[in-house]
C-alpha cells in the first residue's frame, strides 16, 4: 500500500527476535506478520501494519467470540482516504517461530469490524489520530443481525451444532466429550448465539459436568467441550515463577526453558467459601413441583456423597469437609460443615410428569437431575485464579490444563530450619499446581508476542 507508508514511531512494533540469516527464531517471543489487512466497504483492501502500533487477540472459555483490537496510530490521513465506515473485514495471518531451527506454527483469522472507540487528537500533535479498531468473529456479528425461532428436538449438543451451521454458516464444529441429555421444546425469537447458550445450560455429560462453547486462534474450530473432559485432559505445558534461567542463552534448552518461564503474575486468590457455599458449591437443594402430580419433591446434593463431582476435581485440598465454629450473639453453635447446609443454595423447578406422552423427560426433568451437580462445578470452579503472562504461543487456548509452579515466598533454608522438618520441597503448595486456562489474551506490542492467561481451579 504504497499510499499509506508511514515511518516513525509505529514501526516500533516490528516483530523482533527473527535470524537475517535462516529466519530461525533467537528468543521466545519470535513472530512473523504474513498479513495483516483491511477491506472496505467499496471491495478495496490494503495492508495496514505498518499502520499499528499493537494489537491483542483474546478468546476465552465462556464465549465462542474471538476478539481483535487495534491501535492505529495515522498520520496519513488513512480514515478518510480509505473511507472508514465501520463495515471493514480484517484478515491477520501470524506466524510463530517456535524454535531455533526455524519450525513454526500458522494462525489465519478474519474479523469484522464492529467499532473504532477511543479517537484522540491532540494539539501537540495536529497532524496525527490515534483510534482503536476492534473486530469480532464473522459469525457473531452475523448473529447480532438474526433472530432465530423454532422447536428443538433430541441431543442438546447436536442442536447447538446445527444453529452454528445451518444459520450461521460455520461448518468446523466439534463436540469434544458426550452429552447424554436431550431436550424438546421451542427456542423463543432471539439470536443464534443467544439460542446456543440458551441451550448450552442444558447440556451435561455422564458426570453432570456442564459444556462449554468456545473458538479457538489455533484452529478455527467452534468447541463444545464438556468441563470433565477438560479436567481429565493431560497437562499441556508446566511454567514456572522463577528469576533466573539456568541455561545460558546459547544453549538449546534454554529456549524450551524460558517458554515455561511466568514472566509476571498477580492472582485474585479468593478462598470465598461463602459464596462457594451460597451458589450451591458444597451442597444444594432442589424443589420440584409436580403440577400433574399435585406433589413437591426435594433432592438434595452433597459434594462429600457424589463420586462422580469428586473425581473430576482439578484439587481436593479445599477444607470444605472440615466442621466449622458458627457464632451467634456470641455463643458457639454446633460445629458443622459446608456440606450439611443444602439451604444456602436452592434451585425451584416446575414440571407436569402427564405431558411426558412419547416417554421422554421433560426439560425441567432433566434439568432436575442434573442442576445439584452442574451447580456445584461451576460454583467451585473459579475458587482461585491468576492471571500470568508467559511468552507467546497460539496453541496455549481456552480449555488447556497447565501447570504452575510458584516457590515459597521465604528462604528455604532458614523455613526447614524454623519448622524442624527435613522438607526441602521449594515450591508454595497452594498456589501451585494444576489449572484451567479461561481466557488467553495473545498480546503484539514493540515486536514482542507474549500471552496474558487467566487460569482458574476449583480449591486450594
Amino acid at each position: 500500500m504504497a499510499e499509506y507508508q508511514i515511518n516513525g514511531p509505529v514501526t516500533r512494533n516490528t516483530p523482533k527476535g527473527i535470524s537475517s540469516a535462516d529466519n530461525s527464531a533467537t528468543i521466545p517471543s519470535a513472530y512473523l506478520v504474513k498479513t495483516l489487512s483491511i477491506k472496505n466497504s467499496k471491495g478495496k483492501t490494503v495492508d495496514m501494519q505498518s499502520l499499528i502500533t499493537s494489537f491483542t487477540i483474546t478468546e476465552e472459555l465462556f464465549s465462542p467470540v474471538i476478539i481483535f483490537n487495534a491501535r492505529i496510530r495515522d498520520n496519513v490521513n488513512f480514515f478518510e482516504d480509505f473511507a472508514i465506515s465501520g463495515q471493514e473485514i480484517i484478515n491477520v495471518k501470524l506466524q510463530k517461530i517456535d524454535t531455533r531451527n526455524g519450525s513454526d506454527r500458522l494462525v489465519n483469522l478474519n474479523f469484522t469490524v464492529k467499532e473504532y472507540p477511543n479517537y484522540e487528537k491532540t494539539p501537540n500533535s495536529i497532524s496525527v489520530q490515534e483510534y482503536n479498531l476492534i473486530a469480532v468473529s464473522d459469525y457473531s456479528y452475523l448473529s447480532m443481525l438474526k433472530r432465530i425461532s423454532r422447536s428443538v428436538k433430541g441431543n442438546v449438543v447436536e442442536n447447538i451444532q446445527r444453529i452454528f451451521e445451518k444459520d450461521l454458516n460455520v461448518t468446523r464444529v466439534l463436540n469434544v466429550g458426550k452429552c447424554t441429555t436431550s431436550f424438546d421444546g421451542v427456542i423463543t425469537i432471539q439470536s443464534p448465539l443467544k439460542a446456543v447458550e440458551w441451550l448450552r445450560q442444558k447440556a451435561y455429560d455422564a458426570d453432570g459436568a456442564p459444556f462449554f462453547v468456545y473458538n479457538t486462534i489455533s484452529n478455527g474450530i467452534v468447541l463444545i467441550k464438556s468441563l470433565s473432559n477438560m479436567i481429565k485432559s493431560p497437562v499441556y505445558s508446566t511454567y514456572r515463577y522463577h528469576q533466573f534461567l539456568k541455561n545460558s542463552p546459547e544453549n538449546p534448552e534454554s529456549y524450551a526453558e524460558a517458554m515455561g518461564k511466568i514472566l509476571k503474575m498477580r492472582s485474585n486468590i479468593k478462598l470465598d467459601k461463602l459464596k462457594q457455599a451460597t451458589e450451591g458449591g458444597f451442597a444444594n437443594k432442589t424443589v420440584i413441583t409436580d403440577y400433574a402430580k399435585k406433589s413437591f419433591l426435594s433432592k438434595i446434593f452433597n459434594l462429600g456423597k457424589d463420586k462422580n463431582v469428586s473425581a473430576n476435581r482439578i484439587s481436593l485440598k479445599s477444607g470444605y469437609g472440615e466442621a466449622m465454629n458458627f457464632f451467634t450473639n456470641g455463643k458457639t453453635a454446633k460445629p458443622e460443615n459446608l456440606t450439611t447446609s443444602p439451604d444456602a443454595s436452592r434451585t425451584l423447578l416446575s414440571t407436569n410428569s402427564s405431558a411426558n406422552s412419547n416417554g421422554k423427560p421433560s426439560s425441567a426433568q432433566i434439568i432436575s437431575e442434573n442442576i445439584g451437580r452442574a451447580k456445584s462445578y461451576l460454583a467451585n470452579l473459579e475458587s482461585m485464579n491468576h492471571e500470568i503472562e508467559v511468552f507467546g504461543d497460539f496453541i496455549l487456548n481456552p480449555g488447556r490444563k497447565i501447570k504452575i509452579e510458584i516457590p515459597k515466598s521465604t528462604n528455604i533454608n532458614e523455613y526447614n530450619l524454623n519448622i524442624n522438618k527435613g522438607n526441602t520441597e521449594e515450591l508454595d503448595l497452594s498456589l501451585s499446581g494444576e489449572y484451567i486456562v479461561a481466557v488467553a489474551v495473545h498480546s503484539f506490542k514493540e515486536g514482542v508476542y507474549t500471552t496474558r492467561l487467566k487460569i482458574i481451579k476449583d480449591s486450594a
